[in-house]
């Protein structure tokens, strides 16, 4: 989390002193979807645009080709590390809405032990469910149980799976907020994020001709989701909403949009 690899072989680093662009040999090639990880001195482990993983050399994992996932996702991979473990690593994607139809959600383990700890890719291209949109987000980091958190294709119904030293478990499953439809492929689109801390999720959601953020509250203890509100940004297509981030203070919500008419990042205090 230290050190953060996207785009096409561009990077930023959070080490002290100073945060500052990464301009090594990494190999990132990534349209949207991206994530990377370190360890808890800050050193890179390895990188993933959700389709290969990369290890700290920048050289093919072992086994880190054809992962399952695709790029072009809007949150197309999420890495996770298995509680209480600094060994043992999930690596979650999400298929693009106007890929293949297929609409998997899967998922991939990395086990740092292996190959002179940098890392080998021990279980890969594993079909967590299927119908689901790029949605994917995670809180609990820390504290003995992970949850992620996804949302179905087709319905109204998000999953939260319990991540714990055991593995994944059954998800917990509800039905709030707006339906992503399978006749609007755009509604499987876009980003959803929890509030660290919060206890709140924000999902931005493309409709037919508007855009608008959902809040959702989320219990840290048992993964159950309800309805908070809806902001209509106000920016009817040709834009359309994409990435959502709450501040560290959790006192504001940032929303990027995008479109032929242009990008903009907006701020709602």
């Amino acid at each position: 989390r230290n050190q953060w690899y996207f785009g096409e072989n561009a990077g930023i680093d959070f080490n002290p002193p100073a945060t500052s662009a990464i301009t090594d040999a990494n190999l990132m090639s990534s349209a949207q979807g991206a994530s990377s990880v370190s360890d808890l001195n800050g050193d890179l482990l390895f990188y993933t645009n959700g389709e290969t993983i990369w290890n700290k050399n920048h050289r093919v994992m072992d086994n880190g080709d054809d992962i399952g996932g695709d790029p072009n996702s809007s949150q197309g991979v999420m890495i996770v590390p298995l509680p209480n473990d600094s060994s043992i690593y999930y690596v979650f994607t999400s298929d693009p809405v106007y890929g293949d139809f297929t609409y998997d959600m899967k998922y991939a383990v990395v086990d740092m032990r292996k190959d002179t700890a940098q890392g080998e890719v021990i279980v890969k291209d594993v079909s967590l469910f299927t119908n689901s949109t790029e949605r994917l987000t995670a809180f609990g980091l820390g504290q003995g149980i992970t949850w992620l958190v996804t949302h179905e294709y087709g319905n109204n119904q998000f999953r939260s799976y319990p991540i714990t030293p055991f593995g994944i478990g059954a998800p917990i499953t509800s039905s709030v907020g707006s339906v992503m439809r399978f006749d609007e492929e755009k509604t499987g689109k876009a980003q959803m994020k929890y509030a660290a801390g919060g206890g709140v999720i924000a999902l931005a959601f493309q409709d037919t001709d508007d855009n608008y953020v959902e809040l959702f509250s989320v219990a840290d203890s048992t993964g159950q989701i309800t309805g908070l509100a809806k902001i209509d940004i106000e920016e009817p297509s040709p834009s359309l909403i994409y990435g959502v981030e709450f501040s560290s203070s959790l006192q504001r919500l940032y929303i990027s949009t995008n479109g032929t008419n242009g990008s903009n990042l907006l701020q709602y205090d």
